[in-house]
């Protein structure tokens, strides 16, 4: 790494391996690094205070991957990492202790993480176009899924109707009950937290990719980390109880771990809710996946009826 004076120099190395279209494997002198052209539009202001969010992070005893440095070319910016060798096998018990201690770790940050709520970046997500990346609580969770269902109300089916209703006013009573009770700005989270975002060197668990972090809620990760970990949404409902009893192990592991921050089971069954409904009402409600979207749809109002009655909902 010493012999790397240019980190510009890495556009000409050896391509060694390619995760995606831009994020690459590369060597150079021997010497191997992540190449990661930045899709997410950050200013450079924010991504500097991104770096210098992480190296705090790795100055606290967080396993991640450290950003060795970056260059800019054609108004894009290249970050250049450190190459973590691992594999993606997670137990979902081992990440809830990294983020645990995370998230204990990021209160105490001292500095301020400025970075934009909302992003004008074309993607795709599950076969979704959408034009708007979304990392701010309340644009993620509430404005723009209820923003999403009025314009994209044609596709909902007619004999879905009625459940739409239910789900709305269920998912209001929820949203409004978890900004009321718990901070939505309590600490910095990844809030991308999925299988190919955690690397399992030996044993020992690194985040990487922080693009999306943002001052937001504990809660957001710790129910990423649970529902993900399910294949599909019927799945969830089929095997509920046991659902249920995987979240409450995972709320004393993390309590465990982090005194700072304590969950509370009725903060992640409405934070339960709450991910489903944006999800399916910002992502898979459009012209792509409105059949998807109109077949699961009991499926999850049924699942919000449950989690919502173990708040003492009425």
């Amino acid at each position: 790494m010493k012999k790397l004076k240019d980190y510009q120099e890495l556009k000409n190395a050896k391509l060694v391996k390619e995760y995606s279209d831009s994020v690459k494997l590369v060597n150079l002198y021997g010497e191997n690094y992540i190449l990661k052209e930045m899709k997410v539009p950050l200013s450079r202001k924010e991504l500097l205070n991104q770096h210098t969010y992480i190296q705090y992070l790795i100055d606290n005893g967080i396993n991640v991957s450290k950003i060795l440095g970056y260059y800019e070319e054609n108004n894009i910016f290249y970050e250049v990492q450190e190459f973590i060798t691992g594999d993606f096998l997670i137990k979902t018990e081992d990440l809830i202790k990294l983020l645990s201690k995370f998230h204990c770790v990021s209160k105490k940050y001292a500095n301020n993480l400025e970075k934009r709520y909302v992003f004008e970046v074309q993607y795709k997500c599950r076969g979704a176009k959408l034009n708007y990346l979304l990392l701010g609580f309340e644009e993620k969770y509430y404005k723009y899924p209820l923003d999403n269902l009025k314009r994209s109300f044609i596709y909902v089916s007619s004999n879905n109707l009625d459940t739409v209703n239910k789900l709305v006013k269920l998912f209001n009573k929820s949203y409004n009950m978890f900004v009321n009770k718990y901070d939505i700005n309590s600490t910095i989270i990844h809030n991308d937290v999925n299988s190919t975002n955690i690397i399992n060197n030996l044993g020992q668990l690194y985040l990487i990719d922080f693009d999306l972090c943002i001052k937001s809620s504990e809660y957001v990760d710790f129910v990423d980390a649970c529902m993900k970990r399910y294949d599909s949404i019927d799945y969830i409902e089929k095997k509920f109880n046991d659902f249920i009893t995987n979240i409450n192990k995972n709320i004393l592991i993390y309590n465990k771990y982090n005194s700072n921050l304590i969950l509370q089971h009725e903060g992640v069954y409405l934070m339960c809710i709450i991910k489903l409904f944006a999800f399916y009402f910002y992502v898979m409600l459009r012209k792509e996946n409105f059949n998807i979207f109109n077949e699961n749809l009991n499926v999850v109002y049924r699942i919000c009826y449950y989690l919502y009655n173990l708040v003492g909902g009425s």
